[in-house]
């Protein structure tokens, strides 16, 4: 899995965030599920060249050995989530308020509402107050099931409202041009414009806004 983080000066305050400061991080958590929900799956997972769609709860025999969370993992997830100076974060690739919170027990949360096991999603640091807006489905593109976009709103109806997007755009186009031919690098290129039209709203609202997440 794989972290970043950043901050945001904001003039905004919450009990667990420091005042004038917003820390922001994503976090891919690969797979993430809780064991009951993985063990269910695993026993009949798909083989290779099969493949998931959208709306199907489904996971690859591929990944059985390596992608299933222990307590000790999970534990071991929970302590490095605890020291993190995060006040939120965008999640990937999690199944839900009942996987993050394995992860983040003192945490709210906004996910999108796909049926499959990796949705996009936001754990949020109680104490800040927030709206779970609704899916940016755009994002998944007209019959595909390209994930969905998590879009939240903090400090809402105050002077202080942030918008963030989190996103987990098309793999696998990382080492070619985005001009690239192959279809993993079309549908990225389908996504950009739908994302710059996320974008171009927040900046002709005079919206505080951020996206963040997996590109």
């Amino acid at each position: 899995a794989c972290i970043a983080a950043l901050a945001l000066a904001t003039q905004a305050t919450a009990q667990a965030a420091a005042p004038g400061r917003l820390v922001l991080g994503s976090w891919n958590l690969e797979w993430m599920m809780t064991p009951a929900t993985f063990d269910a799956l695993a026993a009949r997972c798909l083989e290779p060249g099969l493949r998931a769609g959208g709306s199907d709860r489904a996971i690859p025999c591929d990944i059985v050995p390596r992608a299933r969370r222990s307590e000790r993992d999970l534990a071991r997830l929970r302590a490095f989530a605890a020291v993190l100076p995060v006040d939120v974060f965008a999640l990937q690739e999690t199944d839900g308020a009942a996987a993050a919170a394995l992860v983040f027990p003192d945490h709210a949360f906004c996910f999108t509402k796909r049926k499959h096991v990796q949705n996009v999603g936001f754990a949020i640091r109680r104490g800040i107050p927030h709206r779970c807006n609704r899916d940016y489905h755009a994002l998944g593109l007209a019959g595909n099931d390209v994930r969905w976009g998590a879009d939240i709103t903090l400090f809402p109806g105050t002077g202080h409202e942030v918008r963030l997007l989190g996103v987990h755009l098309k793999s696998a186009c990382h080492r070619d041009p985005l001009t690239g031919t192959r279809p993993d690098c079309r549908t990225l290129q389908e996504q950009v414009p739908v994302l710059e039209a996320w974008i171009d709203a927040r900046a002709r609202e005079g919206t505080a806004f951020a996206v963040l997440g997996d590109f």
